[in-house]
């Protein structure tokens, strides 16, 4: 029953309600000179085989509207093991409106993964473009 109070008492709450989005990039970005350290790590298993993937990301504050950083990813399997592709990204905000209790922004966010030329690498280079809005 605890439990239950619990998560009603989180899905009522505002401040939850203001988080960013689950499954998208928000607007936000790191306030100048800020830093974040990110560390992921996914397991895969097909019968007695096991895929694992460990990737570490370091994010910096430029200013306090543009963020810019670094995707460091490692994959083993059971045939090879390796640095994976290196991802660089950014994100600008350009447009911020604060009220009362809340903010509205804008923010451009761009990803390029560049291929390492490893075993474990995708063989390819690939482009994200993107506008977030929250």
């Amino acid at each position: 029953m605890r439990y239950r109070l619990t998560a009603l008492l989180l899905l009522l709450s505002p401040a939850v309600s203001a988080h960013d989005p689950v499954f998208a990039p928000g607007p936000h970005t790191l306030f100048k000179g800020g830093v974040e350290l990110h560390a992921e790590a996914l397991r895969a298993q097909r019968g007695g085989e096991a895929d694992k993937e460990f990737e570490f990301a370091l994010l910096y504050g430029i200013t306090g509207d543009w963020t810019a950083g670094i995707e460091l990813p490692f994959a083993q399997t059971p045939e090879e093991s390796g640095i994976g592709d290196v991802t660089l990204r950014s994100k600008y905000r350009f447009w911020r409106k604060d009220l009362f209790q809340a903010q509205e922004s804008a923010a451009l966010l761009a990803r390029i993964k560049l291929d390492s030329g490893g075993e474990t690498g995708s063989g390819s280079t690939d482009a994200l473009l993107g506008i977030t809005y929250g």
